[in-house]
């Protein structure tokens, strides 16, 4: 028993629509015999031939002479969807599997010595100690050399170089 698929296919990068809501797009029925060479090629190149929608518009069983109209199973569709469209699915080589293992191996190697390590201070870099004990940020820091010099600090300067400019 033969199986011919109907496709309809439409070109173009999206389907536009007239006024009484029938498709614009130049669009064409392809018959195809499903499960031979000449189909599983079709398929195979239907992603990149330009057609922004493809659609399983009916399908027939050949019986003897004559072709009988069946349903339309959603294996088929789904077949036809991910050759025009493409998978969501990634497929990752051998390598690349190994190598996100890895990663969520380190990966939860650096969390659990987070947690097993004891709780240290985190110094925000842009906050500094002026020599009587007020915190001054590199803002303020960056305003008092503009003060003192009359220009800017070199963008690249962190708070210690702006305290050895300024003597602090």
């Amino acid at each position: 028993m033969r199986k011919v698929m109907w496709l309809k296919i439409f070109r173009g990068n999206e389907i536009l629509y007239k006024a009484d809501g029938t498709p614009s797009n130049e669009n064409q029925i392809v018959k195809l015999l499903h499960g031979t060479l000449e189909c599983s090629n079709y398929l195979k190149y239907l992603r990149g031939s330009g057609l922004c929608k493809v659609d399983v518009v009916k399908l027939q069983e050949q019986v003897g002479n004559e072709f009988r109209d069946i349903e339309i199973p959603d294996e088929l569709r789904e077949e036809v969807r991910l050759a025009h469209e493409g998978s969501d699915e990634v497929v990752l080589t051998d390598e690349q599997k190994r190598i996100k293992e890895l990663e969520e191996t380190v990966k939860s190697l650096s969390e659990l010595m987070k947690l097993k390590s004891s709780p240290k201070e985190v110094v925000d870099e842009d906050v500094v100690e002026k020599s009587n004990g007020e915190v001054s940020s590199l803002d303020d820091l960056k305003e008092m050399y503009k003060e003192k010099f009359g220009k800017k600090p070199f963008y690249s300067w962190d708070a210690d170089k702006l305290k050895e400019k300024l003597d602090i």
